[in-house]
């Protein structure tokens, strides 16, 4: 079966399910490359091909991950198999989640062209992944900010940043005309308006301003799309009260995210608590 970013969830648990009940794992990988350097010969022992390799393709993404389980039929005296084949390809969804760099070998990806692999559906609905380090490093800077915005919010004190960029005449209208537009949207009876779709630099000097501006009578955030744009989205507030419950909501969604880049690890996580069995590459 077949598992990109669109349906990698909903299968979660089944898969999890799977490799904890399975006898053995079958796994089969595709890479952007293979080696670095060409320094494999016939005279190396099978652990010096094996430090070679491995540290020859450490710059090298995988990009497709096939996982089989398998399962005795006590009854049948057969096995059975469960398989699964992910598109899995990291990306920083977010300012805590770091934008990797990777090394491509050309034989590898004309091979891969070759056979009928589909590289706008790995870059497009590739899961993306962390590894423990980057995933903790991601929960403590994510952890500092929420901190950091909640304690602005308990003091009732919002110290807009300051801004030392030149900004252009251009620009300063565009922030203008959307801080005007908040201001309607403050006048009306409005809940929630999605501003008009802007860069992230137009964003940041939005934020610079916003607490200021703003006067906790509304609140800002960035929002993805489906298509994977970002837009400004402003919420009125009436209490504090609201700001608190707003700031939950972002909350939730920034654990959704960190949960969404965490991804495929979830697998590689499970295959490791059930290390009971053979493993098959």
């Amino acid at each position: 079966m077949e598992v990109t970013r669109s349906n990698f969830l909903q299968l979660l648990p089944s898969i999890k399910e799977a490799i904890a009940k399975c006898d053995f794992i079958v796994i089969d990988c595709e890479l952007t490359g293979l080696n670095t350097v060409n320094n494999i010969n016939a005279f190396d022992t099978q652990k010096q091909y094996y430090e070679k390799v491995r540290r020859n393709s450490k710059d090298f993404l995988i990009i497709q991950y096939g996982l089989c389980m398998f399962r005795y039929d006590v009854d049948k005296k057969v096995y059975k198999q469960q398989g699964y084949n992910f598109y899995i390809f990291q990306t920083g969804a977010n300012k805590f989640v770091p934008d990797h760099r990777f090394l491509c070998q050309s034989s590898s990806l004309d091979f891969l062209s070759g056979s009928g692999f589909d590289f706008n559906k790995l870059f497009k609905e590739g899961i993306s992944y962390l590894n423990s380090n980057e995933e903790e490093k991601c929960r403590a800077s994510l952890s500092d900010a929420q901190k950091v915005r909640a304690n602005k919010l308990h003091n009732n004190s919002f110290t807009p940043e300051k801004c030392n960029q030149a900004i252009n005449d251009e620009d300063k209208e565009l922030v203008n005309n959307i801080f005007n537009e908040i201001r309607d949207f403050i006048a009306s009876d409005k809940e929630e308006h999605v501003l008009p779709k802007c860069n992230a630099y137009i964003r940041r000097l939005v934020y610079q301003q916003a607490e200021a501006k703003l006067a906790n009578k509304a609140s800002l955030e960035t929002r993805a799309l489906e298509n994977r744009d970002h837009v400004l989205v402003v919420t009125r507030l009436k209490s504090k009260e609201d700001r608190e419950a707003m700031n939950r909501k972002v909350v939730e969604r920034e654990e959704e995210q960190l949960r969404q880049s965490i991804g495929f690890a979830s697998v590689i996580k499970a295959i490791v608590e059930s290390v009971r069995f053979p493993i098959f590459f």
